[in-house]
């Protein structure tokens, strides 16, 4: 079971159903992801807030640019009322354009575990 840290806005997205897509590099610990698996969210600022999640898809690209392409991404990854150019920039507030180019990006598809 691997375990993610996501920001207040991302984890109520996620935990609202908002949000079904985690955006990361696919760095070597995100290459060992695969469906099926199991991820425990926890917010960045309260460990004791967790989401319990089953990896049902993965979206690989060379960049966030590809990934948002992909029709209907951009909303399943929480970037509602975004463009692509916006969405971009945020994601690049996290990674720079240098690790996205290195590793390329993942979109982790999500389902909810019942609790």
């Amino acid at each position: 079971m691997m375990k993610m840290k996501l920001n207040s806005a991302p984890f109520e997205q996620m935990k609202n159903g908002e949000k079904v897509i985690e955006l990361r590099l696919n760095d070597e610990k995100r290459r060992e992801i695969s469906v099926e698996d199991e991820i425990v969210f926890t917010h960045a600022e309260n460990d004791a807030l967790h989401l319990d999640a089953r990896v049902v898809a993965l979206h690989k690209y060379p960049s966030f640019k590809l990934l948002f392409e992909e029709a209907g991404l951009l909303e399943r990854a929480g970037f509602y009322g975004y463009t692509i150019t916006e969405a971009c920039d945020r994601m690049h507030s996290y990674y720079t354009p240098e690790r996205e180019n290195q590793y390329g990006v993942l979109g982790i598809e999500i389902e909810l575990s019942e609790e």
